[in-house]
């Protein structure tokens, strides 16, 4: 017990004559105590890669911490990388843990790929980093052979090709024409299609399955008649699925959590980044597999920028983690290595106005005045010119810009002007053309910090920021609705601000502002 952490599930099984208190105790010196021995060895850590990284004491207690449930909450520009980094490598030179047993997960090929570059490369780290859906199809083909389906969409469009009869009698007997507009030709809208499409996608990725339909809506006539569609729909995939021996992305998830045992799990660390963008399919799946094995879990996330629900993220599961797994260490990282000071007090206290998310104040050595700078507009275009040249005379040239939108049509407005031109993601000025600008949906820019932020859409309105797009009825039967309101649009302007290592600039309508601008203003004044 000496020199060693005790875990909780340790300390019950080996040493419940002990006190808890003790317990506790014993922890923290033994944390304390390695600060204090692997000092040189935290310190040096990085001194290959990068020189001017080194772990501060945060980063170092969640590397030491060993229970088996294991919560580091990483806020924005934190250094969420490097210290999943450093508890691999310290699993592997002082734990002398196998890189065999353990396992990585992420959400995209980018960050993927980031983990891929500092642990794999640089650190010469043969750990495997999978999304879940690698994961779970090696789990699957240990014991058969599945071929991958990689566009199910082509099995929804079969579907009313051949079903069409029946649906035009289905919506003379259910006055569904106004939702499913089948035309007498015998084919079909495809926004039609797209909202079944969209719906039994996001039903499996809640977690739902076959039995599931009588749980979900049904308050309406109209619910019902689309949850019979749906269903016949879901049955008609499955089936296809079954004959062809096909499996699909959710379904690789849905089958390794039915399926998984204690034999096919070989790891003692399972290490899941960005967990506030956990679905219920990938929670279930999860879960099944600290209960079929000894494996040790550990998460890593923000709830603050949680912004995935329309896609199946759900941020209870983050919130609740404690709770749903009985105990658990929850770590904070508070240093903020991106942002200024200046600028995380402010989102920090925008963000927190919705009390449900977890209370945490980022820390900063970094000091800019005025951080947050808002640009009011008649045209728009003109002052976008103006915000690049007041970043220019202050940063030169060789620093790049990122211009952020709610929409990806946030951008269309600089084809108005001639002196802009859009290729991709990247955007040209004339006058200033070794310029690096870019254009980025705030959603695509998770993840990623830029010199200066320039948000283009702050403004009221139906695509505005907040949105004010309503879902479709029928997606709203699967929402995990929030209390707050514009509780993952406020999210959304928090990860916006945050991109920026020096300033954000805010373009705003003069005659037409945002609520978030609105309330940004009143709290620059106080």
């Amino acid at each position: 017990m000496k020199d060693k952490y005790i875990s909780l599930k340790e300390y019950k099984k080996y040493y419940t004559k002990i006190p808890i208190d003790e317990l506790k105790k014993h922890n923290t010196k033994f944390i304390n105590d390695k600060i204090i021995e692997y000092k040189d060895y935290f310190d040096q850590m990085f001194r290959d890669i990068d020189p001017n990284v080194k772990l501060d004491e945060e980063q170092i207690k969640a590397v030491l911490v060993d229970e088996d449930y294991e919560m580091v909450i990483a806020g924005a520009g934190s250094g969420k990388t490097t210290t999943m980094s450093a508890k691999v490598k310290y699993l592997v030179e002082k734990r002398q843990i196998d890189p065999t047993q353990i396992i990585m997960i992420s959400y995209t090929n980018e960050a993927i790929k980031e983990l891929k570059t500092r642990i794999n490369d640089e650190f010469k780290i043969p750990v495997n980093i999978y999304t879940f859906h690698k994961f779970c199809l090696d789990i699957i083909r240990k014991k058969e052979k599945v071929k991958i389906l990689s566009d199910n969409e082509i099995i929804f469009k079969e579907y009313f090709k051949f079903n069409t009869f029946f649906y035009k009698k289905y919506l003379r007997t259910n006055n569904l024409k106004k939702y499913f507009k089948f035309l007498l030709t015998k084919k079909v809208f495809d926004d039609d299609i797209e909202i079944c499409y969209k719906f039994l996608n996001l039903f499996r990725t809640e977690g739902y399955d076959s039995f599931d339909f009588l749980l979900v809506g049904k308050s309406s006539k109209k619910e019902k008649s689309f949850l019979k569609l749906v269903e016949d729909i879901y049955k008609y995939y499955n089936k296809y699925l079954k004959k062809y021996n096909l499996i699909d992305f959710d379904g690789m998830i849905i089958k390794a959590t039915k399926t998984v045992k204690k034999e096919d799990v070989k790891y003692k660390y399972l290490i899941i980044d960005e967990y506030q963008d956990i679905s219920n399919l990938r929670f279930k799946f999860v879960q099944k597999l600290v209960k079929v094995s000894d494996i040790k879990l550990i998460v890593v996330g923000d709830d603050f920028q949680s912004i995935y629900s329309f896609s199946g993220s759900d941020i209870s599961l983050f919130l609740n983690f404690k709770k749903t797994f009985g105990y658990a260490s929850i770590l904070k990282i508070t240093n903020t290595y991106r942002n200024s000071q200046e600028l995380i007090d402010i989102v920090g206290k925008f963000v927190m106005k919705n009390k449900e998310q977890i209370n945490k104040k980022l820390i900063s050595n970094k000091h800019i005045d005025n951080p947050v700078v808002l640009v009011k507009y008649k045209n728009k275009i003109k002052q976008l010119e103006n915000c690049i040249k007041i970043i220019i005379k202050e940063y030169g040239c060789n620093k790049n810009i990122l211009l952020l939108g709610r929409y990806l049509n946030d951008i269309k407005f600089i084809s108005k002007s001639e002196k802009f031109m859009i290729c991709g993601n990247d955007i040209k000025y004339s006058l200033y053309p070794n310029l690096k600008i870019t254009f980025l949906t705030i959603h695509a820019s998770k993840g990623l910090g830029y010199d200066n932020v320039i948000v283009l859409n702050n403004e009221k309105g139906k695509y505005g920021f907040p949105t004010n797009v309503k879902n479709n009825k029928f997606l709203d039967m699967l929402s995990n609705e929030e209390s707050y309101m514009y509780a993952e649009e406020r999210r959304l302007f928090y990860v916006a601000l945050t991109r920026t290592k020096n300033r954000v600039y805010l373009l705003y309508s003069n005659n037409n502002c945002s609520i978030f601008i609105k309330e940004i203003l009143l709290q620059l004044k106080k």
